[in-house]
């Protein structure tokens, strides 16, 4: 059986981007189940140049299947249903695994729609949800605004879940700038200000810039939470610190 491969492609053109290789494999999967469950057989197909082949197992021998001899309704419900849903079930599973990937990092975003319990955030594509419980005392969430976002949670299909006053964001942003560094926020009051360790000199331009995307003072203290723990046991302060207020 022979069928023309371009209606097939036109259909995974109107999804979003994904790999040749991915769509075609999406592709024959689901006809092959569609037409197993058609024919209650065993059937395999494969593309081959720009049409697919498919052959049905008799039980003894494979034989062609011939979509001209398939009812119209099917090929329609193939065309029409089968294939995009199954495409769209490809492609939330390559969105899933990349945003899963992504937790606990940083993310630039932009303002869709906020409302007074959640706000939804362009994250490059994709539509992130930020809830209530995870706004800064006092920020304004307007439509077109830019900030960055710490992606707390990714559940299937693939909804992405942000945060703003969460401990993990000034670690993630000051990563951000230098990936070399270990940080440890050691206490938050979001919106007024942060308290981090570091383990690496950071620069006073990187502590503001910082200090400016969380809207607060940024208070960076040299030295791991180790290190200030024997400090405080040998009576010698051994911490510097070093801060800057980003609250304009």
């Amino acid at each position: 059986m022979l069928v023309s491969l371009g209606e097939i492609m036109e259909t995974i053109s109107r999804e979003m981007d994904m790999p040749f290789e991915t769509a075609c494999e999406a592709v024959e999967q689901a006809l092959a189940a569609s037409l197993e469950a058609f024919f209650n057989a065993e059937v395999q197909v494969r593309f081959n140049l720009d049409r697919v082949e498919a052959w049905m197992f008799t039980g003894h021998r494979w034989v062609p299947i011939r979509w001209d001899r398939l009812p119209a309704d099917f090929i329609s419900a193939i065309k029409n249903h089968v294939l995009p849903e199954r495409i769209q079930a490809v492609k939330a599973g390559q969105d899933y695994a990349y945003w899963r990937a992504r937790r606990h990092t940083a993310v630039e975003g932009v303002i869709l729609r906020a409302r007074h319990d959640r706000v939804e955030v362009d994250i490059g594509g994709h539509v992130g949800i930020m809830e209530k419980r995870h706004f800064v005392p006092g920020e304004v969430y307007r439509q077109g605004r830019m900030l960055r976002f710490y992606v707390l949670k990714v559940l299937r299909p693939c909804r992405v879940f942000l945060s703003r006053n969460t401990l993990s964001l000034p670690e993630a942003l000051l990563r951000q700038e230098i990936p070399w560094g270990h940080f440890v926020c050691t206490r938050r009051i979001a919106g007024v200000r942060s308290e981090v360790t570091a383990d690496v000199a950071v620069p006073g331009s990187i502590i503001r810039q910082v200090a400016a995307e969380l809207g607060e003072v940024l208070e960076l203290w040299a030295g791991t939470k180790k290190r200030r723990q024997d400090a405080s046991q040998s009576g010698k302060k051994q911490v510097k610190k070093n801060s800057w207020s980003g609250i304009s």
